[in-house]
């Protein structure tokens, strides 16, 4: 089976779950400092089709969009030069 997304997942989660989840999807499983630093997520999500996160983890979806946003105008623009 073709596994058709990038899931970027901040924390372990229990074993069975990334096993499922592995079943689907491409799993990048951050084993970093916890939180994971906005500079590192940052850079990990622009990658990801999806992100799973604790209710813990302060994520700033609205900046972090942006950012990525900028980094994709900016490769656009490169491309069409």
């Amino acid at each position: 089976m073709k596994k058709h997304f990038n899931v970027l997942v901040t924390r372990r989660l229990h074993r069975s779950a990334l096993e499922e989840l592995s079943k689907k999807c491409n799993v990048m499983l951050h084993s970093g400092k916890i939180p994971i630093p906005k500079k590192i997520l940052i850079n990990k999500i622009k990658n990801s089709d999806g992100l799973i996160c604790h209710p813990y983890d302060i994520i700033d979806f609205l900046n972090i969009f942006l950012k990525v946003m900028q980094t994709i105008l900016f490769k656009l623009q490169k491309i069409s030069e």
